[in-house]
């Protein structure tokens, strides 16, 4: 223990040292997103902004058959949306995630074959345009055309698969201990409020 200790120094010293992990002091490869960064927690927060607002238009006009009319205003913000989610999908490829053990994963390789057997076949079945393919069907008075048009506009429910994206932040935000409480009151609220918007428009 005398030649550990005049080896090493004194214990509280040398743990007193190594406070933070040296995992997270090291820089990460380039074109790799920090997760913990200043950028992705503003990204985090414009993800639920525009996942409130897929909650809300979705069901709305699906249950009231609501048609957006082709470059119009409306069609500009859903086509921002849609965009910033195919953003969002091909930035998980370059983002780095901490395993089980807690360490930090950076090599892309292992972040993408991460991404792939999790949360990947939500993403891109979320993100495929198919809503728009209704833009440029004849809406003629067939009975096929009109069928195909409200097959398209049922299409576009596979948006809320989106939805999902919301457990991930607040599983990566939850084990804050200032933010616990009020994530668990705001989802709370939030899915009584989904539900009720949802339940209404479906029975219109």
């Amino acid at each position: 223990m005398v030649d550990m200790r005049r080896q090493w120094g004194h214990l509280h010293e040398m743990y007193a040292t190594r406070a933070d992990s040296m995992y997270s002091l090291r820089p990460l490869p380039r074109w790799i997103r920090d997760p913990d960064s200043n950028f992705s927690a503003v990204w985090d927060l414009t993800s639920v902004v525009l996942l409130l607002y897929v909650s809300i238009t979705v069901p709305l006009r699906a249950g009231f058959e609501i048609d957006i009319d082709l470059w119009s205003a409306e069609f500009f913000v859903d086509l921002f949306v849609d965009c910033y989610f195919i953003a969002d999908l091909a930035m998980n490829f370059r983002t780095a995630h901490y395993d089980k053990h807690g360490m930090r994963e950076e090599r892309p390789s292992r972040i993408a074959t991460y991404y792939l057997k999790g949360w990947f076949s939500i993403d891109f079945f979320s993100c495929l345009p198919l809503g728009y393919i209704g833009y440029f069907m004849d809406e003629d008075e067939s009975s096929s055309n009109l069928r195909a048009i409200k097959a398209f506009r049922l299409i576009r429910l596979s948006k809320m698969l989106r939805l999902a994206r919301i457990k991930r932040i607040l599983s990566k935000y939850g084990n804050n201990v200032n933010l616990q409480s009020y994530i668990n009151i705001g989802f709370t609220v939030f899915i009584i409020l989904f539900l009720a918007h949802i339940l209404s428009c479906f029975f219109y």
